[in-house]
């Protein structure tokens, strides 16, 4: 499954990149992320062979919104 997120540039949400110092690309105009391949690369995660049996990853990250696409077990907890 594909996913693509738009940010308006005329929108509040819409600000300067300067406060995402490790991953400005988190907060590009346009982002597309294939979410069945978000999954295995958490699949593939030391987090996901722990016995809390979880694994995340922030896919869209704005100065007052993010996007978190978080991968957990059967009988976990968050």
């Amino acid at each position: 499954m594909e996913v693509q997120v738009w940010n308006h540039p005329a929108s509040d949400c819409f600000e300067s990149h300067a406060h995402l110092t490790r991953l400005p690309g988190l907060a590009d105009p346009v982002l597309q992320s294939d979410l069945s391949k978000e999954i295995e690369q958490l699949r593939t995660k030391e987090s996901w062979h722990r016995v809390t049996g979880r694994s995340s990853k922030t896919l869209v990250k704005q100065q007052d919104f993010r996007t978190i696409l978080i991968l957990m077990k059967a009988n976990t907890h968050a």
